[in-house]
């Protein structure tokens, strides 16, 4: 019995740093990354968009709802935040 990972990473103004959160997922065979975003300011989306590899999702902000929206449409066993 295969178990699915899902990476639900909640976001605010995190340019610097998504990619590398996405991509240290995807890296240790996460089956699918969501990125939650809470109204960013910066181009965290705008980088978000060119990537075909990740679910981009968009919620009003605050950690619990992001991380509620993303389990919500995740597909994986295991969730981690």
């Amino acid at each position: 019995f295969i178990l699915r990972v899902s990476v639900i990473i909640p976001t605010i103004n995190e340019m610097p740093h998504v990619v590398g959160a996405i991509d240290s997922a995807l890296n240790a065979g996460a089956d699918e990354v969501l990125v939650v975003d809470g109204g960013s300011h910066d181009a965290t989306l705008e980088l978000l968009s060119a990537r075909d590899d990740i679910v981009v999702l968009r919620s009003p902000a605050g950690r619990a709802r992001q991380q509620n929206l993303g389990a919500s449409l995740s597909h994986g066993d295991v969730l981690l935040f």
